[in-house]
């Protein structure tokens, strides 16, 4: 009987120490567990927009604007085409940055087989944006386009 109480009170004892460290443990986060300061990832946002003219309604030929863009928290990247009917037609890649509804940067393209860049100035107004184009020798090309779905 004497080792039975005695071999139950080691047991109690045992289970209290246990106890004692396990609270221990609750109170002390797990190195796992700990939270650090989460860095957000900047939303991305991609924006469609186009345009088509008829330029000779006689012979249904038509200038395209197509720009493709996509928005990563300032960041703007993206491709803009100016296709006329009857000309060659202009493509490059844009590259600025956006504050507030308005995107700043440049834009390099290929056009008759020769590469240039130009700074690009473009304005989101709501269902539409107005692209300025300006060129080291002051020459400025402005067009509207409409927003699209993106496919």
């Amino acid at each position: 009987m004497k080792k039975l109480l005695v071999l139950l009170l080691m047991c109690c004892i045992g289970c209290g120490e246990n106890k004692e460290k396990q609270e221990l443990q609750e109170e002390k986060p797990a190195p796992d567990s700990v939270k650090t300061a989460e860095t957000k990832a900047p939303e991305k946002a991609f924006l469609c927009f186009f345009a088509s003219e008829n330029e000779n309604p006689s012979r249904n030929l038509r200038d395209s604007i197509i720009l493709n863009i996509e928005v990563t928290g300032e960041v703007v990247t993206g491709n803009f085409d100016w296709i006329p009917a009857e000309k060659d037609s202009r493509r490059g890649f844009i590259q600025g940055t956006k504050t507030g509804d308005e995107i700043n940067g440049n834009y390099a393209y290929t056009q008759e087989g020769v590469q240039d860049t130009v700074s690009v100035k473009i304005q989101l107004e709501g269902a539409s944006a107005s692209i300025t184009t300006l060129s080291e020798t002051g020459e400025e090309m402005s067009m509207a386009v409409e927003r699209v779905d993106c496919l």
